[in-house]
């Protein structure tokens, strides 16, 4: 399939696999880049904009599966790089504040 793929435009690749075609299969061109998150589709499972430290945003996906008793959903936005680290070490490895300092200052954290 991959070397199929390769050997045609994405154009040509569509209008063969449904489009144009009386089969009755569906077929489109995939949307890239600033075409894909303006997609209706995209639109409709857009959740929620989480922001995040210095001002920056991040759009997250409903969940995929809705439950009645258990619905999921994305209330905070994802870390940053390290920034939970100090309180996981504290928590679950029982380091002390100086312990912590020392991984620091030695680049190990």
């Amino acid at each position: 399939m991959a070397r199929w793929c390769a050997e045609r435009t994405t154009q040509e690749a569509v209008d063969t696999l449904g489009r144009g075609d009386d089969s009755g299969r569906p077929g489109a061109e995939p949307a890239t880049g600033a075409g894909a998150s303006a997609h209706p589709r995209r639109r409709l499972h857009a959740g929620r904009r989480l922001s995040g430290p210095a001002k920056t945003c991040a759009d997250r996906a409903r969940a995929a599966v809705r439950l009645s008793e258990t619905p999921g959903e994305i209330v905070t936005r994802p870390p940053t790089l390290g920034e939970h680290t100090d309180r996981v070490l504290a928590d679950h490895r029982r380091y002390d504040a100086d312990a912590i300092a020392a991984l620091r200052n030695n680049g190990i954290i």
